[in-house]
């Protein structure tokens, strides 16, 4: 008969009945003592138990207390045979007969649960649920509709909807969370190149300053200089063109240069000498000198000279990269690409790939 699974130094109660061999009616023991065996040990262990026969009266009904103490010789995770080691009924030995069998910590139950503070662990865990009925009413919450349905990583994961003025203290904050704080604007805007940032910002200010200086006397649309620099070179070479040019104007039609009465200027052809620069008056060749489509069409060819700037790229492409530089919108500032508009907002005219630190690695641009 096995009794069941206890914990070491506990004590066991359990009865088992002895009966008349002849007619197997409930009997007397009579002189009887009883011992445990180990396991397959051969060794008795007969301290701590206690035999009651005819308990309460009854012939046959025998009680057993046994002290499963380590004093003793009692292990746990060990099971024991309860044996009549002396005794008879009705006059016959039953020595040998087992009585009932029990274990102490076998069970991986007990070995995990381990013994309960109360009474039993439902004694345990009604206390507990009294103690956690006790935290909802002081909290004022449910908690039925504020636990998560998961975990994630083994963790609660909630966020802070609001937080009461200065709930955060010196003291609520870990020791490394006013280095964080200090380190991360630093570990964006990088180093200062001076004693502080604010000194690098009042030395940008400075040289901001110088540069709005000079920029006020400006036009309001400047060109780059080295767009000015190209317009300057191209016109140089216009000039020297339009000089070849006249000069095979002179030799083909045989003029001199020299100047002649007004009266007389009908009809006359220049010699080959051309007109002498001195033969201009300063400023004698203003606007209202040249015609509508020569203004144009002087504006037009520089404008659209192959290759005026850079190979490929004649004056009014450059210009428009250099307006929409200037005054077109830019977006992606934080990304890793720049994107720059036109002026009018119609299409993207820069597009910069740049790295962590600013610098352009690649440039795609629709001067169209």
């Amino acid at each position: 008969m096995y009794i069941g699974d206890f914990i070491l130094e506990e004590t066991i109660y359990f009865k088992f009945t002895t009966r008349r061999f002849t007619t197997g009616v409930p009997f007397a023991l009579a002189s009887g003592v009883l011992s445990c065996y180990e396991d397959n040990s051969t060794t008795q262990i007969t301290a701590g138990i206690t035999l009651t026969a005819d308990f309460d009266s009854v012939a046959g009904l025998n009680h057993v207390t046994i002290v499963a103490a380590a004093a003793d010789g009692y292990e746990a995770g060990k099971q024991y045979d309860v044996v009549i080691t002396t005794g008879t009924v009705d006059s016959v030995s039953v020595v040998g007969e087992v009585v009932g069998r029990f274990s102490l910590g076998a069970v991986s139950t007990y070995t995990r649960l381990g013994a309960p503070a109360g009474a039993s662990v439902s004694a345990d865990i009604a206390a507990v649920k009294v103690d956690t009925a006790a935290i909802l009413v002081d909290t004022g919450t449910t908690l039925d509709g504020r636990i998560p349905a998961a975990l994630v990583s083994g963790r609660i994961d909630a966020s802070v909807g609001a937080m009461a003025a200065n709930v955060i203290t010196a003291a609520a904050t870990a020791v490394d969370f006013s280095t964080e704080v200090n380190t991360a604007p630093l570990a964006i805007l990088g180093t200062p190149a001076g004693a502080s940032m604010s000194a690098d910002i009042a030395a940008a200010k400075t040289v901001v300053d110088a540069v709005k200086a000079k920029t006020d006397n400006l036009p309001s649309d400047p060109a780059d200089a080295s767009v000015v620099a190209g317009l300057i070179a191209a016109a140089e070479a216009k000039i020297d063109i339009i000089d070849t040019n006249v000069d095979s104007v002179l030799a083909d039609t045989g003029t001199d240069g020299v100047v002649v009465a007004t009266g007389s200027k009908t009809g006359y052809a220049i010699g080959a000498g051309g007109i002498a620069a001195s033969a201009f008056a300063a400023g004698a060749i203003d606007a209202a000198s040249l015609a509508a489509d020569a203004g144009t069409e002087l504006g037009t060819a520089l404008l659209d000279l192959a290759n005026g700037i850079e190979t490929g790229i004649p004056l009014r492409k450059a210009l428009r990269a250099v307006l929409a530089s200037l005054a077109g919108k830019l977006s992606g500032a934080a990304t890793t690409t720049v994107t720059i508009r036109d002026a009018s907002d119609s299409k993207d005219v820069i597009i910069a790939t740049v790295d962590a630190d600013g610098n352009r690695t690649a440039i795609t641009l629709d001067l169209t």
